[in-house]
């Protein structure tokens, strides 16, 4: 997300190679990042925090269970340096910039994963990673949001008949416009 002078990086799971290829493609640039906002400390969302945040010096937000998986992760070979860490509590409101952020607990199988609604202006977003079920505050986050982007690892099933079981969806890359 960016705005005129500022942008926001949520997760950064692909190598920096590929972001810069994806910046590059919408005609943005890596100086453009100033904070990244990461969901949670699996590789595949925060493999490229350690660089990215040390080539921009962007500050990386998340909660401290998440900011120790990072640095526990093998995946993410450059850590994020200290001075960069900042930390969210899960539940609270707070700013980053110009971007005001909610965040919300989302089950999953991580060492914290956290949900957000973001509001820039009279825009909002929401954005949901890795649900392992629907929650009342994820729900809160959607009814509020004016766009999600919502990823599931996995779907309940639903029948009159029969009580819910989940059913595995493996994890699908996605290219968005």
């Amino acid at each position: 997300l960016y705005t005129e002078n500022e942008g926001l990086l949520i997760d950064a799971g692909v190598g920096v190679r590929t972001i810069k290829k994806y910046f590059r493609e919408y005609g943005l640039k890596l100086s453009q990042i100033n904070n990244i906002l990461i969901t949670h400390d699996h590789a595949d969302h925060v493999k490229a925090v350690g660089a990215l945040s040390i080539e921009t010096g962007a500050k990386v937000w998340s909660t401290k269970p998440v900011h120790i998986g990072i640095m526990k992760n093998f995946c993410v070979r450059k850590k994020v340096p200290e001075d960069n860490i900042s930390i969210i509590e899960t539940g609270s409101t707070f700013s980053i910039g110009s971007f005001t952020i909610q965040s919300c607990h989302v089950p999953h199988d991580s060492m914290d994963n956290n949900g957000y609604l973001i509001k820039y202006e009279n825009v909002s977003l929401g954005l949901i990673t890795d649900i392992g079920c629907v929650t009342q505050d994820i729900a809160n986050i959607v009814a509020n949001a004016k766009s999600s982007i919502i990823f599931l690892s996995v779907i309940p099933r639903f029948s009159a008949t029969s009580s819910a079981s989940p059913i595995n969806i493996p994890h699908k890359k996605a290219k968005y416009t």
